[in-house]
């Protein structure tokens, strides 16, 4: 999987994960401390690469795994 490929996913389940929760773009801005511009372009795919701390702060914020949004894991609860 090309770095493009894995951003994309993960922008795909941050998508699915914010929008189960209720949450506007801008509430997971906020909760996870990332400018929602950031998360925008990351739920859109036009964003090349993200950061570690940036899909462990979306995982925290998520009450997900990082293992989730990086398409390690396929469950979404993080007990799982």
């Amino acid at each position: 999987m090309t770095i493009e490929q894995m951003t994309a996913l993960i922008g795909e389940r941050v998508q699915v994960v914010r929008k189960l929760r209720g949450w506007s773009q801008r509430e997971l801005a906020k909760r996870s401390a990332i400018h929602h511009v950031v998360l925008n372009r990351l739920e859109k795919g036009h964003k090349i690469a993200i950061q570690a701390e940036t899909v462990r702060r979306l995982a925290e914020a998520l009450q997900v795994s990082s293992d989730y949004l990086l398409g390690l894991a396929d469950a979404i609860d993080k007990a799982a």
